[in-house]
């Protein structure tokens, strides 16, 4: 927080590859982040830049691309505002609150743009100034930036650099994707696996079920069976007792009537035995 707007945050940038002009305010409120790619920004002289974002790359459906920044002159960047990779802001220009240049706009010299995308646009007297120089020399001059552009083969080595890291992030994605694809299939084995379990389960309960319902009618057809048996067997057995009683009580009648038949003729029983 100590080095917010101070030269020392000049230094450093500086010291991390981006070219600055001299007299630059940078982040003098913070801001989070600050650059992201500072090798690929450059400030003109007397710029300043406050709580606002210098994004030098984009990704796009997948598509990462990198493009340099530029920050004209006297150029400032206002609170929560927005240069994104390509943009050119020349000499004089402003970006006021929550404002963003979109890939490869060109903020005009001497123009305020404000809106998130930019719905106004103010020309300040600095940009007609400029257009009357444009028309006496007869042609369209871009405002040369005070900054000293960064050397080609610096440059160079950096995207090579920036290229080799972005082949290893390529090379871990498709490691991820294929991981990712492994445990999926692993998963999908699972799913199957446990719907045919869960399959097996319900097809053992319902023939358990099933069993249990032919069991528990054989039961019942059993005990129909034995509470028949029983009742022919108790009305064998009454049967067979009434036929014994009706026996015996003949059997005595005829005795009894024999003896009385001696007794009446005089012979006693045991001499006509």
């Amino acid at each position: 927080d100590y080095l917010q707007g101070s030269a020392y945050l000049v230094w450093y940038f500086r010291a991390l590859g981006c070219s600055i002009g001299s007299n630059v305010c940078l982040y003098p409120t913070g801001s989070s982040p600050m650059m992201t790619e500072p090798e690929l920004v450059t400030i003109g002289d007397e710029a300043c830049i406050n709580r606002a974002f210098l994004i030098c790359h984009t990704n796009t459906k997948g598509s990462f691309s990198l493009n340099c920044v530029i920050i004209g002159a006297r150029s400032t960047m206002r609170n929560f505002s927005r240069a994104m990779a390509g943009s050119v802001l020349e000499a004089d220009s402003r970006l006021l609150e929550h404002t963003m240049a979109l890939v490869g706009d060109l903020v005009d010299s001497g123009m305020i743009w404000q809106g998130w995308p930019v719905r106004t646009m103010q020309a300040t007297p600095e940009y007609w100034g400029n257009r009357r120089n444009q028309l006496q020399l007869g042609r369209k001059q871009q405002t040369q930036l005070l900054a000293q552009p960064m050397i080609q083969g610096e440059v160079k080595t950096k995207f090579v650099t920036m290229e080799a890291q972005l082949r290893k992030v390529l090379e871990e994605n498709e490691r991820l994707k294929s991981e990712l694809a492994s445990f999926a299939g692993r998963q999908a084995n699972y799913l199957q696996q446990s719907e045919e379990a869960l399959e097996q389960q319900e097809k053992a309960r319902q023939n358990a079920e099933m069993q249990a319902k032919t069991q528990a009618e054989l039961l019942q057809t059993l005990a129909a069976r034995v509470e028949v048996l029983t009742h022919e067997f108790k009305s064998r057995e009454r049967q067979k007792k009434h036929r014994h009683a009706t026996h015996s009580a003949s059997g005595r009648s005829s005795v009894v009537s024999s003896v009385s038949s001696s007794f009446s003729r005089g012979v006693p029983p045991m001499q006509r035995n």
